[in-house]
């Protein structure tokens, strides 16, 4: 299989089967579906959207311990983050307290919300204590 190490460190990060068996280039068009979505305005609950930031959690992973395999995507990465980021405004951690290591500049996508988002979303951030309006 291409992605050998790829599956088993996502296996061992505790991704899901079906992230595993996607691999790193799975990861990757989640990724970039996530980015489309979000630009166009992002219509799915709280849960979907940290399930979607955690995808781009595991690519980061990927790209530090496997830097040659994850290399041919990363232009695809790297456009996908720029769209994310022109289509979302600055947040506190999403998650509400930033895991350990966390910061906005490292792992950014933890720390936006989508300026077209879902009410539901946004009704689900504010009872989370998340202050999107920052």
């Amino acid at each position: 299989m291409k992605n050998d190490s790829a599956h088993e460190r996502l296996r061992k990060l505790g991704a899901s089967e079906a992230v595993v068996a996607g691999g790193l280039g799975g990861l990757v068009k989640k990724w970039e579906a996530t980015a489309q979505a979000i630009a166009d305005g992002y219509d799915l609950d709280l849960d979907s959207y940290l399930n979607d930031l955690d995808a781009r959690q595991f690519l980061e992973l990927l790209i530090k311990d496997l830097p040659t395999e994850s290399g041919q995507y990363l232009a695809r990465i790297r456009a996908a983050d720029s769209l994310v980021k022109r289509s979302t405004k600055p947040s506190p951690c999403v998650w509400g307290e930033a895991k350990e290591g966390w910061t906005p500049e490292d792992n950014w996508w933890y720390f936006v919300v989508p300026k077209k988002a879902s009410r539901e979303l946004l009704d689900e951030l504010q009872r989370s204590g998340t202050d999107f309006s920052v």
